[in-house]
């Protein structure tokens, strides 16, 4: 099975050169996308697709790692058939049209399956988008957008809310490891993909889409043993009548009782977000940042109002504000404004020297009763470019103010990595500002409101809490 997240050569069974059919998108985006492994396209009636032979079977082809099959669904038992004879031990079935369907459908999907099992091959879906894998620039799915690179695995039983967040996952600036449209699991379920990355090196955070389970005992078995290394961080629709009978008509899913549901799996440490922007707020401090230690959180703000929102979230997440002494309040008040507070939440008024964040940050970060640092207002150099154009503003003094912008970004960046404690940042800028993307590419997450930097903090301590307890 990891030749299914590591495929050195994969088949597409119904790649196509009309590039409105599903199969012809997958197969552009494995091509545009940089794959360097073999690709077979599969189609009788065609010489080549999107520059690669075609072939007209799996049989004609040399056998690979794995086979994508986007065929109209009367086919599909032929063509697993032919998958199982060139001893094909992977497979993606991308077409739909069974349980979701009802019965008829249903019907259908149990002769796949049994195909399946009696081939004791791997089966992703059906009813699904495919997979991709950023690391080995493979795109293996119908959105034309690859994820980029990084650490946090994507795991959905949606194919849109899959594919259709690659584009949102390179505004976040969340690099993935994988990401696996599980569709309709007649095979393959969320315990064995949760299974398969919880040994997979590229992967430190695992976040899933859910809108039901077939084995959830089994699941959460599984989670028990993967949560003290990975966290694992789910979002379940279905949480209400409502979106149950939504979620039958979508995968077949049987959605169950929420209450029941929220039980067990805070019973398993799976950490439970009620929507996607809660999945990547936390992973991306869980998939790069160290542990914090303990409850206690230093405030570093350049405006008094995003500090008091820090304190009251910290407040309701369990956190605590300890107070700085006399001789660390000292020490920033040597390079901090007169009108600024040194108290914790350290407030340095407004200023536009980005340069004292590094500065306050390394007084913070060294003290022993700080476990965690919260930071507000930090500017990259784009904030100045508005004022290249102004006729009453010298551009000698707007290049020096971008220059200490910019390198106000890398000496924070080169403090917060020589300390081993978690910082989480909020700015009104995002990744547009180069100053923004140099942190979030070290590692440094940035959150546009407060507010969810301190609920990302909180969940963080209650996982390092669970794993002092486990």
């Amino acid at each position: 099975m990891e030749r299914l997240l590591n495929p050195r050569s994969i088949a597409i069974v119904g790649a196509s050169t009309n590039i409105t059919k599903m199969g012809s998108l997958i197969t552009f985006n494995v091509q545009t996308g940089g794959f360097q492994g073999e690709v077979y396209p599969i189609n009788p009636k065609a010489k080549k697709v999107h520059g690669y032979k075609a072939y007209p079977s799996v049989l004609a082809c040399p056998t690979p790692d794995l086979a994508a099959i986007i065929v109209p669904k009367p086919a599909v038992p032929e063509v697993l058939d032919q998958c199982a004879h060139a001893d094909i031990r992977n497979v993606i079935l991308v077409t739909g049209g069974y349980r979701e369907m009802g019965p008829e459908g249903k019907a259908a999907e149990d002769e796949v399956k049994a195909i399946a099992q009696k081939h004791r091959f791997n089966m992703v879906g059906p009813n699904c988008v495919g997979m991709s894998r950023p690391s080995l620039r493979l795109n293996l799915t119908t959105m034309p957008y690859a994820p980029p690179a990084g650490p946090v695995a994507f795991v959905s039983q949606s194919g849109a809310f899959m594919a259709q967040n690659f584009i949102a996952l390179q505004r976040w600036g969340l690099g993935v490891s994988t990401t696996i449209s599980t569709g309709n699991e007649a095979i393959l379920t969320c315990t064995d993909y949760i299974k398969l990355l919880s040994t997979d090196p590229e992967t430190r955070v695992i976040i899933l889409y859910i809108e039901g389970f077939r084995d959830g005992p089994q699941f959460l078995n599984t989670a028990k043993q993967i949560v003290p290394h990975k966290p694992i961080l789910l979002m379940k629709v279905g949480r209400t009548s409502a979106g149950q009978r939504a979620a039958a008509s979508h995968t077949g899913a049987m959605a169950g009782d929420n209450t029941v549901f929220q039980g067990a799996m805070q019973q398993a440490g799976v950490i439970l977000g009620k929507s996607l922007e809660d999945l990547f707020d936390w992973s991306m401090a869980l998939a790069h940042q160290s542990l914090p230690k303990g409850p206690r959180v230093a405030i570093l703000t350049n405006s008094g109002g995003p500090g008091v929102s820090f304190t009251d979230v910290c407040a309701e997440e369990g956190l605590t504000i300890p107070p700085l002494s006399d001789n660390v309040q000292q020490q920033l008040r040597a390079f901090l404004p007169p009108t600024a507070i040194t108290d914790n939440p350290v407030d340095s008024t407004f200023t536009v020297n980005m340069r004292l964040f590094a500065q306050c940050a390394e007084v913070l970060l060294t003290q022993p009763n700080i476990d965690a640092l919260l930071i507000h207002g930090f500017f990259g150099p784009d904030l100045m470019e508005q004022f290249r154009h102004s006729p009453n503003i010298p551009q000698d003094v707007v290049k020096t103010m971008q220059d200490e912008f910019g390198g106000a970004a890398n000496r924070l960046i080169n403090v917060l990595q020589r300390h081993r404690k978690p910082v989480l940042i909020s700015s009104t800028q995002d990744r547009s500002d180069s100053g923004i993307r140099a942190l979030q590419d070290a590692g440094i997450p940035v959150y546009p409101m407060p507010e969810r930097a301190a609920r990302t903090l909180g969940v963080m301590t209650r996982y390092t809490q669970r794993q002092h307890r486990a």
